[in-house]
């Protein structure tokens, strides 16, 4: 089975407001130990310690979308570290266009990292989580 990833990016962001302090929730069964071990083994993989995600099949390259999506996960794990230096790198990589919208695709090992000046959203999916769940 395929994941849309946008689709799941977008139903993502509509569990935000449940993750709040004030939200009143059922208590729900989780294995916490599984959920952290496979969101370390998600950082191991994909996750630089720059907070660059890395896409392994796409020639060790950066997508706003995988940052956006490194950010969601790390606001659902309330892993606040790690967002904000997913969103530092992000800044610092990706938002170089001059109307505030970021190129999509960063690429290493290059002279010029972002020879695609196009723009993307979808890292936008990523911002809100994070700063719902933290003071940012």
């Amino acid at each position: 089975m395929k994941i849309d990833r946008r689709l799941f990016l977008g139903m993502s962001v509509s569990i935000v407001p449940f993750l709040t302090e004030n939200a009143v929730a059922e208590e729900v069964s989780v294995n916490e130990t599984f959920l952290q071990s496979s969101w370390l083994a998600w950082k191991k993989k994909f996750l630089l310690d720059n907070g660059r995600v890395v896409d392994a099949y796409q020639q060790l390259s950066s997508h706003s979308e995988g940052q956006g999506y490194g950010m969601v996960l790390s606001a659902l794990m309330n892993d606040l570290d790690t967002c904000k230096k997913i969103y530092s790198w992000t800044l610092e990589n990706l938002a170089i266009r001059s109307d505030n919208l970021l190129a999509w695709r960063w690429m290493p090992d290059t002279t010029a990292p972002v020879l695609d000046l196009n723009n993307s959203s979808d890292f936008c999916l990523g911002v809100h989580p994070c700063k719902a769940t933290s003071q940012y």
